[in-house]
């Protein structure tokens, strides 16, 4: 084929407090621009002039297009929270961005399109462009590898996640395979559940709770990013956690867990001197950034986007999923449901972590030692026109890739 020509957007606007939180997603770029020179293509990058700045800063001959940020918004009245819902929902509106990704359509003419957060513009303006929708892959975090995945049908809305559920848990490995995955991922689990020396402290919290109620870990998620608007209002935190846990059955009750990312103090603050029957809040050293560690130990867990809900999906709990996610196809929607959601059986949760580690999921440290890796991901894509049925072919299944995605010894990656 001619030049393989490669168009990454990135978010001009997801943001709260400014465009540099945006420039964290660069270093994607840097790992794909590095797979595409290895092709011989060209990449180009489009999204707000603070990001182009950055990219070009290393290499000024770097193609890129500039997004106007303030325009974009201007036909949402300005309004962040406005806009973030539209990116989640099909429209044939008009607007500045849509005429912007056109134009850009029209001059760099791309093979391919990423993308690393929903986006239903790009979605619609790109439709007969291949696409492929990255980000950080929906397997445990904890004390794990990085990892990112490549879904050629959607981020959030439309990913294969959500559109594939049935086809995802039919998949089955031979016995040999699943014995090898299986008893990898057990080992990795423990690990996670014990590399971090403030887990057995919040275990232990949880165990005294359970006692007299059932525990569910109310999961949240970076509030200064997209998908906390786009894929749940605009409610504080606050409020969404209170009324996740007022809408648990009887007997239940809420346990927040907090990103990293949050400030635990003022959350606690605004929580704590509450004394919710509904909700207990955990220590201050223990209520951030322990989500994977505990859901061994909970009941069920609730979140309105959190990829901690794919973690209790493969852990065989009950997840409550309120925003709109690839996640909620697999649970219920509602705290007062959750004791109706039935967990995967062993055989789906086979299928679901085979799926999730064939073709799905890259380990960072695969992505930077072969960037040829990503570049056959690429064309395939491109030959395919975006076609998603390769992803369910596991014959090139194999535990050394599915151990780099994850470690159960220090140091292991």
């Amino acid at each position: 084929m001619a030049t393989m020509k490669i168009l990454m957007l990135l978010e001009p606007v997801g943001y709260r407090e400014g465009p540099q939180f945006l420039t964290c997603h660069l270093f994607w770029a840097d790992l794909i621009d590095a797979a595409v020179r290895c092709l011989g293509g060209i990449l180009a990058l489009a999204s707000n002039n603070t990001i182009c700045e950055h990219w070009q800063a290393v290499d000024a001959t770097r193609p890129c297009f500039a997004i106007d940020e303030d325009a974009v918004l201007a036909d949402f009245g300005g309004d962040r929270h406005f806009y973030a819902k539209t990116l989640y929902r099909k429209s044939l509106h008009t607007n500045y961005l849509c005429r912007r990704l056109k134009e850009i359509k029209q001059t760099f003419e791309p093979d391919l399109v990423l993308m690393t957060s929903q986006n239903e513009f790009v979605r619609c303006v790109f439709a007969a462009t291949p696409q492929l929708w990255l980000e950080q892959s929906p397997l445990p975090r904890l004390g794990q590898p990085f990892r990112t995945f490549f879904d050629p049908c959607g981020h959030q809305v439309g990913s294969m996640l959500e559109t594939c559920k049935q086809d995802i848990i039919s998949l089955a490995l031979d016995p040999l395979r699943r014995s090898q995955m299986e008893a990898s991922f057990e080992r990795a689990m423990q690990f996670t559940q014990n590399v971090d020396p403030r887990a057995d402290s919040a275990r232990q919290e949880l165990a005294e709770l359970r006692v007299d109620h059932k525990v569910a870990l109310l999961a949240t998620q970076p509030s200064d990013w997209v998908t906390f608007e786009g894929a749940g209002g605009t409610t504080p935190l606050r409020e969404l956690v209170l009324d996740w846990a007022h809408g648990l059955p009887p007997g239940w009750i809420g346990v927040p867990t907090l990103h990293p990312g949050d400030q635990a103090g003022l959350f606690l603050s605004e929580l704590a001197p509450l004394k919710d029957p509904k909700l207990y809040c955990l220590s201050p050293t223990n209520i951030m950034g322990l989500t994977d560690a505990l859901i061994p130990k909970a009941d069920g867990l609730v979140t309105l986007s959190s990829s901690c809900a794919m973690s209790a999906l493969l852990l065989q709990k009950p997840v409550v999923v309120t925003g709109s996610s690839p996640f909620r196809t697999w649970g219920v929607e509602s705290p007062a449901q959750i004791e109706q959601c039935a967990p995967l059986t062993d055989d789906q949760v086979v299928g679901l972590l085979a799926f999730l580690t064939n073709r799905y999921s890259f380990a960072l440290d695969d992505m930077r030692n072969d960037p040829n890796m990503l570049g056959a991901l690429f064309v395939e894509t491109v030959n395919r026109n975006g076609a998603a049925h390769a992803y369910f072919d596991l014959s090139g299944w194999r535990i050394e890739k599915f151990n780099r995605l994850f470690c159960w010894t220090e140091g292991q990656n």
